[in-house]
């Protein structure tokens, strides 16, 4: 077992509630985070200690996470030891339990809590150091100086119980931030937004917690309402790298009605986070998760109507068989269904005759036909010489018929022929033949092109 102390420097917690915003980002480190007030933290980080690829590399990211504020970190096996070896010297460390007496020995009785009500007769009887104390008579020294000075070094040396309560996250997340100076420029507010974004990932992690979406609120000066910027999440995340680009996107865009005066952020619409798994060969879930981040990008530089996907309808005709909707990843994150296809043998009726070789081949040819995805927005005439089709220079068809009458029951009905073309620059073309009607006069269209 291994605990690891952080105490923080007055300066360092200027802010409201600013332990317990710091407990919240520890608990990504480990589950089991103690508030230890008014100015220190302590982290049960043995268990992750191989995760994070030893004592010194995490130790190194807490520093980092950090950012240069004035924290002291110490480590020892009990949570008593590591809060004083924090509050005496940053660094200290104690990897084991027999090793807490001699380590624990030059730090000053003046760090105990248990101290305050004997400080002046324990300075008298020059008892300055915990070696003094540990040297005394148990008896003597709980009967003098009260049980509670003998408790306190008992669980900081390991020999009596010592548990904490764990800190637990907020259930939603609203955190405001006070600008220094009053904000002219939307873009200026990137740096103090950042922040929030930080916290709120910390906050989301720790809860195992993925934001469905979240409101970033930028308040003025009395009388001007909120500015409210609201990105859009293809899917629920919980990664900075993947909300703050987003952010900055909808801020540079964005022109204040007045100036800036303080931030507000906040999320209430979660889901439980999903968790993530490496897999050698891509799959449709992996092809979706890479095309969100793209998804939000363009959502908050073109605007959320601005991006939109084709949906395909159940229509036969080709300029009504699909429709522009809001993007979903919904299906594409959906795995496809595999089974096993039974064989001829499986499939066939008894007693029926088989078919001979060829005899479906028309019909699989007309349904392997195949479509463009580039429809012009209406067909477009074409000249007929000597019976083929002529569009600078004669077609040669390649493939059809494709009959295709739908449609009877709107105004719209058609009544074509489709066939796949190649003009002298062998350029495919997807052509069509108005059968006659009534209403029609016939002739050729260019309805599409292949790429």
């Amino acid at each position: 077992m291994l605990w690891h102390a952080i105490q923080f420097e007055a300066s360092a917690l200027s802010e409201r509630d600013a332990l317990s915003q710091w407990a919240t980002w520890a608990m990504c480190l480990t589950p089991v985070v103690s508030l230890e007030p008014p100015a220190g933290l302590l982290l049960d980080t043995g268990p992750s200690l191989r995760y994070f690829g030893g004592l010194d590399a995490l130790e190194d990211r807490i520093r980092r996470e950090l950012d240069g504020r004035l924290a002291s970190i110490a480590c020892a096996p009990t949570p008593g030891a590591a809060s004083l070896l924090a509050r005496w010297r940053d660094g200290a460390r104690c990897a084991e339990p027999a090793a807490l007496p001699a380590c624990l020995g030059p730090l000053p009785v003046g760090l105990l809590a248990a101290r305050q009500d004997h400080l002046d007769a324990l300075e008298s009887a020059g008892l300055r150091r915990i070696s003094t104390l540990l040297a005394l008579p148990r008896a003597g020294l709980a009967r003098r100086f009260g049980q509670a000075l003998l408790d306190e070094l008992d669980r900081a040396l390991g020999r009596l119980p010592d548990p904490r309560p764990r800190h637990a996250p907020p259930p939603a997340f609203d955190v405001c931030l006070e600008l220094p100076a009053r904000v002219d420029s939307a873009l200026a507010l990137d740096w103090a937004a950042g922040r929030l974004l930080e916290r709120l990932c910390h906050w989301l992690q720790a809860s195992r917690r993925a934001a469905r979406r979240f409101e970033l609120l930028i308040a003025h000066d009395e009388g001007s309402p909120d500015t409210i910027v609201a990105p859009g999440l293809a899917e629920p995340a919980w990664h900075v790298d993947r909300l703050r680009p987003l952010l900055r996107e909808r801020l540079a865009a964005l022109k204040l009605p007045a100036p800036a005066t303080a931030l507000r952020l906040r999320c209430s619409e979660i889901d439980a986070a999903a968790a993530e798994s490496g897999q050698l060969f891509p799959d449709p879930a992996s092809v979706a998760g890479a095309l969100a981040p793209l998804i939000e990008r363009l959502q908050a530089r073109l605007g959320p109507h601005r991006v939109q996907r084709l949906q395909p309808l159940s229509d036969h005709r080709p300029e009504a068989a699909w429709q522009a909707c809001e993007v979903d990843l919904t299906r594409l994150r959906r795995r496809p269904e595999t089974s096993r296809q039974p064989d001829a043998s499986m499939r066939r009726t008894p007693g029926a005759t088989e078919k001979p070789a060829g005899a479906d081949e028309p019909a699989a040819r007309f349904a392997a036909l195949p479509r463009p995805l580039w429809l012009l927005d209406s067909p477009v005439a074409l000249g007929e010489r000597n019976g083929r089709p002529f569009r600078d220079g004669p077609l040669s068809l390649l493939a059809g018929p494709e009959r295709i009458e739908s449609g009877w029951w709107e105004d719209r009905s058609v009544q074509r022929d489709y066939f796949v073309a190649e003009d002298s620059l062998h350029r495919l073309l997807w052509i069509y033949r108005e059968r006659l009607r009534d209403d029609a006069a016939g002739g050729w269209f260019l309805h599409g092109r292949f790429g």
